[in-house]
């Protein structure tokens, strides 16, 4: 059995450009090489909005373990990121290990 820890947030993001959503996918897919303790992560928007309840995009990270996931809330390039975001209401995190 393994430590890791699964974090997830459903989004229900402000209308982007094309443009604005690669720069906001480039920058969360380049904490796995910034961020201690990040195994994998994904990002995504929903192709299915009729079970959505108004989620507009979708993000994965798994990380080695709690501590990980302490590290990763605090590191400059999270915020970074979380800087970008233009949410329409607050987001939903679960975090469980696996």
């Amino acid at each position: 059995m393994t430590n890791y820890i699964e974090h997830v947030l459903f989004l229900t993001l402000e209308p982007m450009s094309e443009e604005a959503w690669e720069d906001l996918h480039a920058t969360f897919m380049a904490m796995k090489g910034q961020v201690p303790g990040i195994v994998d992560l994904s990002i995504g928007k929903n192709i299915s909005p009729e079970r959505a309840q108004g989620c507009t995009h979708a993000l994965r990270v798994l990380l080695e373990d709690q501590k990980a996931l302490t590290v990763y809330a605090d590191h400059p390039a999270h915020v970074l990121f979380k800087n970008k975001l233009r949410h329409q209401r607050p987001p939903i995190c679960l975090d469980w290990n696996i």
